[in-house]
């Protein structure tokens, strides 16, 4: 696969968004649902060409119509650089992707669709020709237009994804110019690559190094944290080159930053809103510049509630998925606390302010969409948590008990809070086996419980 590095304008904006999840799963053929069998159609037909399900009734799987599916992925499979990978070179929170499809956007340049399983799929069956076929069967998801820097949902066409893949590759050949692609970077597979991410960040990288470069890497500059944090999590490197990285020499500095860095969100949605939310800090600190920025697109005002809303959210995002990692080589409970003072914070921005409320409520057309974050602030115990203490002056007690700890059993333990929306996980100490063990809920078994 092909590994790009794509230059995104410094004046765009950082409100990244997915389209919301279908709320309905319906036949990708009559577009109904209407009570009728859907069945998944095969990965074997889809596996690396969709990332998404795609589902089809039994009346339409009888009337043939998989065939334009296949007759689609037959013209795909045969189009070179489908699928790239993204570095997005000088802009740090950007990748909402691990894999991204080149499309020719409205104004005849060259943007990308996010790949990932928030996708659907419309297939056409109304016209006879080819052509009708790809103009008219799309893909709905989050599009990047490099030369504004927007990030906008929308719905594609096959066609659109066709012309895409030939322009990108009529610009690797330098046949045509574009600005923002830099360079090609080249071949690669995350899955067995040998790159390092030190490569990456060191002054003079070996002379073989081809892939993403951050340059005038400085522990003492955020943005160049931040754009580092945006690459670990970007897709590129394989899990154990990540866990490897982030238990090196430089651990202690990213823990520093991201607590530095929460501890200013806490102050600044202090300031502005959330005093009746959250306990009055001991000390008052400096309110780190970057946090509270206006990004954006030269003369867009924000106001205190967007930055709140928009930068803090994408933040502590950022901030959510590189603890997740940290939390593999390092079980300390300060670790675990600001993990789970990430997702405070995290939960507190959605619900925890009248006016962020009402706006997050105007996004999610689902009410339901909220309800983990008020699950999770009912479950939250401040009390429990080292990290609190040292830094709230007087922190309320939780007056909710505490779960059974589900693996060593023991009465009104489990303080570690998961991603499962009924039931806390465990206590300090046996986190690190749940970490190493576990990937369902030990209770209801659900999907991906760990912070």
């Amino acid at each position: 696969m092909l590994l790009l590095n794509v230059i995104l304008p410094s004046t765009s904006g950082i409100r990244f968004k997915h389209p919301q999840r279908v709320l309905k799963t319906i036949c990708s053929f009559c577009k109904q649902n209407d009570e009728k069998p859907l069945q998944l159609i095969s990965e074997e037909l889809t596996y690396w060409y969709f990332l998404f399900p795609i589902y089809c009734c039994d009346e339409c799987r009888g009337d043939g119509k998989l065939i334009y599916l296949i007759e689609m992925m037959e013209i795909i499979r045969h189009l070179k650089n489908f699928y790239v990978w993204i570095y997005f070179d000088g802009h740090p929170i950007v990748n909402l992707s691990d894999v991204y499809i080149p499309i020719l956007g409205s104004s005849g340049n060259l943007q990308f669709l996010c790949m990932n399983a928030k996708c659907s799929m419309i297939i056409s069956n109304s016209g006879s020709t080819e052509t009708s076929l790809f103009r008219e069967s799309k893909i709905h998801g989050c599009v990047i237009d490099p030369q504004s820097g927007e990030i906008n949902e929308s719905s594609i066409s096959i066609a659109q994804i066709i012309l895409g893949v030939n322009l990108l590759n009529r610009i690797l050949n330098h046949e045509l110019v574009c600005s923002y692609i830099q360079l090609s970077i080249g071949e690669f597979d995350s899955r067995y690559s040998d790159f390092q991410i030190i490569d990456a960040i060191q002054q003079s990288p070996p002379e073989e190094y081809v892939g993403p470069r951050i340059d005038d890497f400085s522990l003492g500059n955020p943005i160049s944290i931040l754009r580092l944090f945006s690459l670990i999590i970007s897709g590129i490197y394989p899990d154990n080159t990540i866990k490897n990285f982030l238990s090196g020499e430089m651990k202690e500095q990213f823990l520093k930053f991201i607590t530095d860095s929460m501890i200013s969100m806490t102050a600044f949605m202090r300031q502005n809103g959330f005093n009746k939310k959250i306990p009055e800090l001991k000390e008052e600190p400096v309110i780190l510049d970057f946090l509270v920025k206006k990004y954006g697109k030269a003369g867009f005002s924000f106001t205190y509630q967007d930055i709140i809303c928009q930068n803090f959210r994408n933040f502590l995002k950022l901030f959510r998925k590189i603890m997740r990692y940290l939390s593999y080589v390092d079980d300390s409970s300060r670790s675990i606390d600001l993990f789970q003072y990430c997702r405070f914070l995290y939960a507190t921005v959605h619900v925890g302010n009248q006016q962020i409320y009402d706006r997050f409520v105007r996004q999610f057309s689902d009410f339901q969409k909220l309800s983990p974050y008020f699950e999770y602030l009912e479950r939250y115990h401040m009390s429990a948590s080292l990290f609190c203490v040292e830094i709230f002056a007087t922190v309320p007690a939780s007056e909710t008990e505490l779960d059974k700890c589900v693996i060593c059993q023991s009465d009104n333990s489990a303080n570690v809070i998961g991603n499962c929306s009924q039931h806390n996980i465990c206590c300090l100490e046996c986190f690190p086996r749940v970490v190493e063990t576990q990937e369902n809920c030990p209770t209801c078994r659900g999907e991906y419980f760990l912070p």
